[in-house]
């Protein structure tokens, strides 16, 4: 015994899938393109500013990615240290999770905390420090990711619906 089915009229809905899982193969490759941009590009910047020791890494979840940054004073390169580094931070600043303070503040107190010739600052081993102005390499990462992504979407979606 036998049944025969005649699915012609579902053509359509069919050609739709296939369309939709060539059209999220190619989200999935712009999304990798991107996340390795922006790797290179936040590589790049640590170099430039000679850390050489901070890891950059991403995690691709498919329709989100992570840019991780990973090592040592982080947070202090890319915010800036001390009254020197007051209004050099672009983006904007934590509001919790720093250490010590629970929030980025400049200039808190901290037993190395010292003045020289009315100048506030740290004592580092014998050395007077003011800190240092934000380095922003992880913002400068998300601005770069921003430009990025339009020129990458465009390379994978401007044929499939005539402009994006």
């Amino acid at each position: 015994m036998a049944s025969t089915m005649d699915l012609s009229g579902l053509e359509h809905y069919i050609k739709a899938v296939e369309t939709y899982g060539k059209l999220l193969a190619d989200f999935r490759k712009a999304m990798t393109e991107l996340c390795g941009k922006a790797e290179d590009f936040a590589k790049g910047k640590y170099a430039e500013h000679g850390h050489s020791s901070i890891k950059v890494e991403y995690e691709n979840h498919g329709t989100r990615a992570t840019i991780y940054a990973k090592g040592n004073a982080v947070a202090f390169f890319e915010f800036g240290t001390g009254e020197y580094a007051k209004g050099t931070y672009q983006g904007n600043l934590p509001q919790s999770g720093v250490p010590e303070t629970e929030e980025w503040v400049y200039y808190y107190q901290s037993p190395h905390k010292t003045e020289r010739n009315g100048e506030k600052g740290w004592k580092w081993g014998h050395a007077f420090v003011k800190g240092n102005p934000a380095e922003a390499e992880m913002w400068e990462t998300s601005q770069y990711i921003r430009e990025q992504a339009h020129i990458i979407i465009q390379k994978y979606f401007q044929s499939e619906s005539g402009g994006v």
